[in-house]
């Protein structure tokens, strides 16, 4: 009798992306990788012109699963887009400006920046608003503090101004009231599976806004509008959208929607802290965490004292 093989060990990875994906959708991919549905062939070799194929179901289910998470309106288009969060900071101006030359943005750091500076290519940028320090928290001022602009083209929601918003490092962890924005995007390598495609929801009533220079790649009605199913305007990045699906399937299952989803993952917080906080007056060699109030309950960064706090 051969021995007996030992259970495999993973690490436990609280970087802020590419995050852990479940066990049960690794070992489903390994499954089903070579031989998709008993079919003969991998998902990954199978073409997405194919109407009502499994490249273009993958596609599908996936949005369904989004569209149900999240309980996206009807008046909404969900799409699928290759360059990251990083094509959208592009995309959102190229998709939005209109008539306008100026936006409006919130510097939170490093990434909206990296956002205003992609824009920047293509209209005048502004900060209406920054963190800041309070009570030993960093937060985002309320709108009614915000520097507002009469004629940029977004940024809050006030007046025929759009909000959008970036929530690469927030959805699928709680709410959204996706009725409040113009647009949102989320880059797949943190809730929603592997890195290698971007999600994007964006209100339908504005898809004709994009300016005549916007690339096919990146023009979101030009994803929604393909049939017989969105983001068909060239070939996917399958394997990304695949995985993504068996991530977003098990969290249907599981949870049914993200306000259950949330409250999971406030005591999956809770664990994590107990996990790797000192606590109880116990002694640890090493640094030290300043206070617990530096949690997140979406990432996992702990501020740290020196050696020699």
């Amino acid at each position: 009798m051969a021995p007996m093989e030992e259970a495999k060990s993973r690490c436990f990875n609280f970087s802020a992306g590419p995050a852990m994906l479940p066990d049960l959708v690794l070992d489903k991919i390994v499954e089903e990788l070579g031989d998709y549905e008993g079919l003969g062939m991998s998902i990954l070799e199978m073409g997405h012109r194919d109407a009502g194929g499994p490249v273009q179901q993958v596609l599908q289910e996936a949005t369904d699963c989004v569209r149900h998470l999240l309980r996206v309106p009807a008046n909404y288009a969900v799409i699928w887009q290759q360059g990251g969060a990083h094509g959208q900071f592009a995309a959102v101006p190229l998709n939005l400006l209109g008539d306008k030359t100026q936006a409006d943005y919130v510097d939170t750091g490093v990434w909206s920046k990296r956002a205003m500076n992609e824009a920047g290519k293509f209209c005048t940028t502004r900060i209406c608003a920054e963190v800041r320090e309070r009570q030993g928290k960093t937060e985002v001022p309320p709108v009614s503090e915000w520097d507002l602009f009469d004629k940029s083209a977004y940024d809050p929601d006030v007046g025929d101004r759009l909000l959008v918003a970036d929530f690469t490092s927030t959805l699928l962890s709680r709410p959204v009231n996706i009725s409040r924005y113009a647009a949102l995007y989320c880059s797949s390598g943190k809730n929603l599976g592997p890195a290698g495609v971007c999600l994007v929801i964006v209100r339908r009533d504005l898809l004709d806004m994009a300016l005549p220079q916007t690339p096919m790649i990146l023009h979101w009605k030009a994803s929604a509008d393909t049939s017989p199913v969105a983001s068909l305007v060239n070939t996917p990045p399958v394997f990304a959208i695949y995985a993504c699906g068996h991530v977003l399937k098990g969290l249907r299952r599981s949870f049914g929607d993200c306000g259950t989803l949330e409250t999971v993952r406030q005591r999956v917080t809770r664990r994590a802290d107990d996990a790797t906080w000192p606590g109880n007056g116990s002694q640890r060699k090493g640094p030290r965490f300043r206070t617990r109030l530096d949690a997140s309950l979406q990432n996992a960064p702990r501020r740290i004292a020196s050696e020699r706090a």
